[in-house]
């Protein structure tokens, strides 16, 4: 079986069809979200990510999905998360970020839009936009000190992790989610992006921590 490698190609293949024969009735929604939607997403280096609203998440109605597991990883597909309506209402408050971008940030290959576009819980989105920020800025620290340290080397890795911050902090700053990355960078202007970032100067290392540093500093009310 190959690897699907266009999104086009995963939406007129067998998977939507084989999808909603094995999970029937309690299918609300099976949906792309994730790294698989962002830019410079590569099929060739990493899976097709979808999840799932469901009636029920019981142990017994992921068995259909367990049976395709092995299928789908063939096809270039991973199982990701899956959720019912009723714990979407209290996640959207818990995990405020990981469902903004679900909100705006979807493919859907069955069933129905996964969560409509409504009220965003700010409050919470603006404490775990800092939250994960901080905890960013950690890591980036502490891989600075590992033995043989290259930046350039590490800077798309990183940015990988951090635009998705970025984008429920643009969002928090304009009430509108980004279409892309080149836009979010246009409107923070102080925060470089991963092109910029690649020098192993220890000046533009420096200058890059501080901004973002600034920037975690900005949310704190």
């Amino acid at each position: 079986m190959q690897k699907i490698l266009t999104l086009q190609e995963l939406k007129s293949s067998e998977w939507p069809t084989l999808l909603e024969a094995a999970l029937s009735s309690n299918l609300v929604s099976a949906f792309l979200h994730g790294d698989c939607l962002m830019e410079r997403f590569s099929p060739l280096e990493s899976p097709w990510n979808i999840s799932f609203i469901l009636r029920s998440n019981s142990a017994e109605s992921l068995k259909p999905l367990q049976d395709l597991a092995e299928r789908a990883m063939r096809s270039n597909i991973s199982f990701g998360y899956t959720f019912t309506a009723n714990e979407i209402i209290t996640l959207w408050h818990a995990f405020p970020l990981e469902f903004l971008h679900i909100a705006y940030k979807n493919e859907v290959i069955s069933g129905a839009v996964p969560i409509a576009q409504g009220a965003v819980p700010r409050n919470e989105l603006q404490k775990e936009c800092l939250a994960e920020l901080r905890g960013f800025l950690i890591q980036m620290r502490h891989q600075m000190m590992t033995p043989k340290f290259n930046f350039s080397k590490t800077a798309k890795a990183w940015e990988k992790k951090l635009l998705p911050i970025l984008y429920g902090i643009y969002f928090l700053l304009t009430d509108s989610y980004p279409v892309n990355s080149d836009q979010v960078y246009m409107y923070l202007q102080t925060i470089p992006n991963g092109a910029a970032i690649s020098s192993n100067d220890l000046a533009s290392q420096e200058e890059y921590l501080n901004a973002l540093e600034i920037l975690a500093n900005s949310l704190v009310k």
